[in-house]
């Protein structure tokens, strides 16, 4: 039997089939029932979710249970949680309108008689306009120290946001970053460092938060430090992560840093307020929001969920985490996660039609399948735009995050990150026609699509994806498709690579396939294969206690199924370790750039050709079908906030 509820979430009276119906009567009929809910807020959709529940125990329980929800916006500060539900089915779709999931509390200005000011730092542009917040909120505005591996378990610090945009916090400088270089001293204890853009004045000795790229341009951290005036030197709180080098990027944040341009908040010290710059010109102050709801929706253990058409706004963490298999999310929206936009762990997963805007963390992380037996996961994500994810951490945040086995990423637009575009873990997988660019914004050795240190990740196809504008910031620059400490086993072809540091770069990996790929205009060897595992990298590659050797005893690598699915990686350890071998790069259509570099061809199968010259046109059918595909066949949902209920 098939059963349907209708939520609906108007507080007037309701007519259906000729009959005049009062609220919160239940209408039966052979396949269906509806409920008419008195109250538009999302104890409906609990109410709701209780009684699948029961029903999924009752003797009257249906194959499956359908969730009609009516247009609203649909206020939580806790999750909808779906539980696991014996079997049954379950729809939540929302066929007759905008249904927004909100996580959302509106900031009330402050009433006092310093509400609004101009600041004389500020730019003639803006005013600075003061909001009250309540003492918890406040306390979890403030930063906390987190980055690449570390703070993982840390909550993310809420952040406050317009109706169309993610507010900044006042950083000085007010764009990009400045230098600082460590003094002497560091190589003791102390962790004093300087930096020649700051001027006398301009802070008084105070501790402040810091964020940089300390040891690394691809692993960011959040910092407190302490600012000395009068010697003008910052000391850090605490070692990076990774220890800070003698010159690099950071950028202080927050008071007492000047607000410099519209967009940007402080918080103000000891009275439980925000500053935010406003435009000057405004007619309006537009209203200011705060994050409540840790996530907007759970499903947790289920199975055969179907959610179709709903938007997701506004969370402390992870707006959407999925637990299960057999869930399909589709035609829907998630924007302003603190986290990532959607978490999912499982088997038989679909993600498909999205569009997953401003994520502080990760657009999109899936995960499933069992590496010991190479079962895959047969996850999918398709038709999805993935943008300005990484907004608060930079690093390892990418627009999706894939691990385990057979996950399938296709047809998706994946732009303007600071990191890289996708980061792929496990096997089997296939990345195939995206349009993937824009990316490397704020870091560098770094992949469009990046794959790292581990022998055992294999069986890897990335094949027919439009990439460009991945360039990095630094002297090593990116590489569009960076198979990087030894990463093996991977097929990159029939790609289009345009405008990038590299098209595909080997990192002293093995039994690569590299074939007919266009690669025009890039800023360094368009093919490059290095040796790393011969020289600097030579010590981790035969230590047995390193993570290259750890990572391959993970895995039952030279026993079944992967003896047969991988034969080669079952002798790794005796076949000349470290020596890249047997890859293949044949016949890959190069223009106006440089077009090989590599200093261990003899190892590999195919040295000559590596490449063939040619003009643009000899993969025009390629080019043409990626860019008319981003014009665009996705059908995924667009942005537009401003109509939604109670705006």
């Amino acid at each position: 039997m098939f059963w349907r509820i209708a939520v609906l979430a108007f507080a007037v009276s309701f007519s259906l089939n000729g009959w005049a119906r009062s609220l919160g009567e239940t209408i039966r009929s052979p396949d269906r029932l509806t409920v008419i809910w008195q109250e538009e807020t999302s104890d409906a959709l609990r109410r709701a979710i209780r009684e699948a529940v029961a029903l999924s125990v009752s003797d009257k329980r249906p194959n499956r249970y359908r969730i009609e929800l009516m247009p609203g916006l649909y206020s939580l500060t806790e999750p909808v949680r779906i539980p696991h539900l014996n079997g049954m089915a379950l729809e939540i779709v929302a066929p007759f309108g905008k249904v927004v999931f909100d996580g959302f509390q509106e900031v009330k200005r402050y009433n006092g008689d310093d509400s609004e000011m101009a600041y004389e730092d500020a730019s003639d542009a803006i005013r600075v306009v003061r909001y009250q917040v309540p003492d918890h909120i406040y306390r979890d505005l403030q930063l906390v120290r987190r980055g690449y591996r570390v703070g993982d378990e840390v909550r993310p610090p809420r952040e406050l946001f317009w109706t169309t945009r993610r507010l900044d916090r006042a950083q000085w400088p007010t764009s990009g970053y400045a230098i600082g270089s460590l003094f002497p001293e560091h190589l003791g204890r102390e962790r004093f460092f300087e930096s020649q853009n700051v001027t006398p004045g301009m802070l008084p000795s105070m501790e402040l938060w810091a964020h940089g790229y300390w040891g690394n341009d691809w692993a960011d951290e959040y910092l407190p430090v302490f600012y000395d005036a009068t010697s003008r030197r910052f000391k850090m709180a605490a070692e990076p992560v990774y220890r800070a080098r003698s010159r690099f990027r950071f950028r202080l944040l927050g008071w007492p840093i000047a607000i410099g341009r519209a967009g940007e908040w402080r918080l103000v010290p000891n009275r439980t307020e925000v500053e935010v710059g406003v435009p000057w010109g405004s007619k309006r102050v537009p209203d200011l929001f705060v994050p409540v709801a840790e996530n907007l929706l759970l499903i947790e253990g289920g199975e055969d969920i179907l959610v179709d058409g709903l938007q997701f706004r506004g969370s402390i963490g992870d707006a959407v985490v999925v637990k299960g298999s057999r869930v399909r999310i589709k035609n829907f929206r998630v924007m302003f996660s603190g986290a990532s936009g959607l978490r999912l762990v499982g088997n038989d997963l679909s993600i498909s039609r999205c569009s997953v805007l401003s994520s502080g963390g990760a657009a999109i992380e899936i995960e499933g399948g069992d590496r010991s037996t190479l079962m895959s996961s047969n996850n999918v994500v398709e038709r999805c735009r993935l943008e300005l994810f990484g907004e608060t951490m930079k690093t390892y945040q990418p627009g999706v995050r894939i691990s385990g086995v057979g996950v399938k990423v296709f047809r998706n637009l994946i732009l303007n990150g600071p990191h890289a575009g996708i980061l792929l873990k496990g096997n089997d997988h296939v990345v195939s026609h995206n349009q993937i660019g824009s990316l490397g914004l704020e870091t560098d050795d770094v992949g469009g699509i990046h794959i790292w240190r581990d022998w055992t990740q294999q069986g890897n196809k990335i094949s027919d994806n439009f990439f460009y504008n991945i360039k990095g910031v630094g002297d090593v620059g990116a590489a569009a498709v960076y198979l990087d400490d030894q990463t093996s086993g991977t097929e990159v072809v029939r790609n289009y690579f345009a405008n990038v540091s590299r098209g595909v770069w080997i990192g002293g990996g093995s039994d690569n396939v590299v074939v007919d790929n266009l690669m025009s205009y890039c800023s360094k060897p368009c093919l490059e294969l290095d040796k790393r595992g011969m020289d600097w990298q030579r010590v981790a590659t035969f230590d047995p206690k390193g993570e290259l050797q750890r990572a391959l005893r993970a895995v039952p690598y030279d026993r079944e199924p992967y003896l047969s699915r991988y034969p080669e990686l079952s002798r790794i350890l005796q076949d000349r370790l470290g020596v890249p071998k047997r890859n293949i790069m044949l016949d890959n259509c190069i223009f106006g750039s440089l077009r090989f570099h590599g200093n261990s061809r003899q190892w590999q199968v195919v040295a000559e050709p590596l490449e063939r010259r040619c003009s643009i046109f000899d993969r025009f059918d390629l080019a043409t079908d990626l860019i008319s595909f981003a014009d665009m066949e996705l059908g995924y949902p667009g942005t537009d906030w401003g109509s939604l209920p109670g705006k």
